[in-house]
């Protein structure tokens, strides 16, 4: 059963469908952005490692989660250059993965957790 994330009464919340032998649906507090989703499709992501890396830092320029902003998350945004709209390193929420993301990932440079 693989959930779907969908704005069902077009309110603003997120719910949350799951079907299989029986429907289940729950609305969630939150406004829904499809572009900002943390686990966009099945298994999580296009490599369909099924694992969800909470971002400790607070900032979503935390790429690899670890708590802190810095050369590995550059990392992992120039392996997603170009336009790849799922990848959570498209930080500015334009479909494409560029020097504008960038710029956002080196404004919170070295940001922490709290």
């Amino acid at each position: 059963m693989t959930p779907v994330l969908a704005d069902l009464d077009r309110d603003g919340d997120i719910e949350i469908i799951v079907t299989g032998a029986y429907l289940a649906v729950w609305d969630l507090p939150g406004t829904y952005d499809p572009t900002r989703v943390e686990w966009p499709m099945y298994q999580h992501d296009p490599q369909r490692v099924g694992r969800y890396r909470q971002c400790r830092s607070g900032t979503p320029a935390d790429l690899n989660g670890d708590g802190v902003v810095s050369t590995p998350d550059l990392h992992i945004l120039f392996s997603a250059w170009g336009s790849n709209p799922a990848h959570r390193g498209d930080l500015t929420g334009d479909g494409t993965v560029d020097a504008q993301d960038v710029r956002a990932l080196v404004a919170q440079w070295g940001s922490w957790a709290p």
